[in-house]
This record gives C-alpha cells, structure tokens and sequence, in this order.
C-alpha cells in the first residue's frame, strides 16, 4: 500500500535480557535497558512510546520526560519494598540503578518525512545501496561522552554550580583518562600511536588467511612483512609521552572505536553511583543529578533526500553496533532480505568478537542483547 511502511523486527535477548523492540504502523521503537531494573525500564518505554504512536499523540519532544517521570511513579506504586526521595528510587537503603535508551521512528507515506526521536546510543540509519556501493547515513544523534556538543551541554551546567560528572575514556585499571581538556579540546591519544593499530589489523588480517591455505608462500611472505612493520611502529610508539595511557585505554567496538562514560564526581552519593555510557537516558535517575538528562532528540528527516536503488531505515541496538563498520552494516542489512537470517548473522559475528564460554561449557555466548527493526522505503 502507498500510504503505508512496513516495519519489521527481530531480537535475541540472551545476555542481559533487556533489550525491547515494538513495530507498528508506519512506525517502530527500541529500547536497550542498562542496571538492575533495565529490563522494567526498556519494556515500559517501548509500550509508552506504542501507546502514543496508536493515538497520534502530538509533542514527541515532550515524550520522554513524561515517560520517565510515569516509570517511577509506576515503578513507586507496584514495588513494595521502592522507596522514592527526591526523585531518586531507593532500595533497602540503597539508590536503585536502572535506565533505558529509547529510539522511536514514524513515517509519514503521503510527505515522505520521517520523526525521528533518540535518547541514548541506540542508532539509527537510513541505508543506501546503488550498484556495489553501500552508505549508512545516521539520522541519530550523538549521545556519547565522547560528543563535543555534550561535553559543552555539561560545561553549561558545570558552570550554573551544578556539580557534574566528567566525559572518561575507559581504561583496564583506575585512574580513567579525561576525553577533554579544560579548553574542551579533545586531547589526542590515538594519532601516535595509529601505525600500531594498522599493522596489528593488517597482520591479523594476512595470520587469518594463511590459516586457510597454510602453504602460499606469497601470504607468509605478506605475514612476516607486516610483523616486521609492526615491530618498528610499535618502537616509534612505545617512545611516545601517551604511550603508557594510551596503552591502557580498552576498544570496545569492531570499528575501533574506545568505550567512554560520563563518571559522577566522587563527593556525592548520585555521583558515586554514576559511571553511564551514553548522557541522554530515560530512568538512570542518580545520573540525572550530575549532567545526564532524559529530554531527547527530535529531528524531521525529508526521506526523498536519499538516492538508492535501495533504501532502509534501520535502528538497532548496540550490541549490533559494536559489531561492524558503518559499511559493513549497510551491506549485511540491504543484503539480507529475511530478519530472522540477518538477526542470526548478527548474533554468529557478536559471538566470534565478544562471546565467552560457558563455564564447564565449549557453547559460546553473545556478550550483548541485540535487537533491531527495519524498514524498505525504496517504493517512496
């Protein structure tokens, strides 16, 4: 039908069990909860966010306030043991920690516009394929600590006297490392220390496919030139003033990109409990009292902007994120017509970059939930 974008959807929630996802006419949501009461917080999101799409509720941009302070009014009244001071859940004494992102997209057929609405790192894209070439073109916004334009949103406050959290890459041992400095540049890491990195990945790269033909001469000779490349960049590395730091920083993602958090000072309770991977959150209400906040993004994105022979819109959370380049992404996705065969791709690549061991168990296990829904608007 013309007036109507079929959405679809897929989930596996056999790591945290967290991960929500609801599709609807002309529309769909996700949520990927974090904390103790995650699960809560991502399932009521998604239903909060459904029970508006149905009855064409106006002001998206006010939707997420209202959906958190309604969670913990709920949360308050059918927990008997929640106690709720401040705005802030508590336990057996204790600050209760559970919160969700939430992505939500609705198309309009007739305009060919879309309402896209993002709290947390949930991304969302609209895919392109045109011959060969694939694009991912994100319609998100940023909410990492990594993000210059939260770094400043929390500089603003900072300045007010609200005492907030700071912007850390995260490191194998304390102390974290500040992403910027008190000029609110970026502080640089990573450029001394790139040849390591691109010798490492061309080596394994070269170690993979000698293991699949364990005799080509030419593939031992490409090994051993990129091992020799390896050691002299590491050497000019290793000499570097960031060596040590940058050595201790942790990838968290398949497109090498580092994990980060926004960390509560240490003098308050609310800061103490804070250590969050993305500043824009619905719930995590300890967070909210150091920077974070729950009011999201809201864009009107012209969907005949985009040239393909095919186009998708794709949300998905990041337990796929983390799993590919933004072009890897784009191909996997546009390729894949079936979603339970695209969501058992995801799940195998998960496995193979993050997975562990059962213990006692030779099965492998996703590290993460992974959830996603998707929509062809290639008839627009």
């Amino acid at each position: 039908m013309s007036d109507q974008v079929k959405f679809t959807c897929a989930i596996s929630n056999l790591s945290a069990r967290q991960d929500y996802v609801v599709v609807m006419t002309n529309g769909g949501c996700l949520a990927d909860g974090h904390g103790t009461d995650g699960g809560f917080y991502s399932a009521q999101t998604c239903a909060e966010i459904e029970k508006r799409h149905v009855s064409k509720a106006k002001n998206v941009e006010d939707w997420s306030e209202e959906i958190e302070k309604n969670l913990l009014a709920m949360r308050d009244e059918i927990d008997p043991f929640l106690e709720v001071r401040d705005d802030l859940p508590y336990r057996n004494g204790r600050v209760v920690h559970g919160g969700t992102t939430a992505t939500y997209v609705s198309v309009d057929p007739v305009s060919k516009t879309m309402t896209v609405a993002n709290a947390g790192d949930s991304d969302g894209y609209i895919l392109t394929q045109n011959a060969d070439v694939f694009h991912a073109h994100q319609i998100t916004a940023n909410h990492k600590p990594s993000s210059k334009e939260q770094y400043l949103r929390l500089e603003a406050l900072r300045q007010s006297s609200m005492n907030v959290g700071r912007m850390v890459w995260n490191t194998k041992v304390s102390p974290r490392v500040p992403i910027f400095d008190e000029s609110g540049n970026a502080i640089d890491y990573f450029s001394p220390h790139k040849e390591v990195i691109d010798t490492t990945k061309a080596y394994n790269a070269v170690a993979s496919a000698l293991e699949l033909d364990p005799s080509n001469e030419e593939i031992k000779a490409e090994k051993n030139k990129w091992l020799d490349a390896y050691h002299q960049a590491y050497k000019v590395s290793r000499a570097h003033p960031t060596f040590q730091t940058h050595s201790r920083l942790m990838v968290g993602t398949a497109k090498g990109e580092y994990g980060c958090y926004l960390e509560g000072p240490k003098d308050t309770e609310c800061g103490r409990e804070t250590y969050l991977a993305c500043t824009v959150s619905i719930g995590d209400h300890h967070a909210k009292k150091v920077g974070a906040r729950s009011n999201w993004d809201v864009s009107q994105i012209d969907l005949t902007s985009f040239v393909g022979e095919k186009r998708m819109i794709f949300v998905a959370s990041d337990g796929v994120h983390d799993c590919f380049t933004e072009e890897e992404l784009a191909k996997i996705v546009l390729t894949t017509p079936c979603d339970q065969e695209l969501l058992q791709k995801f799940v195998a690549k998960s496995k193979e970059l993050f997975g562990s061991r059962k213990p006692g168990s030779s099965e492998v296990v996703q590290a993460d939930d992974i959830s996603f829904f998707r929509a062809d608007i290639s008839h627009l």
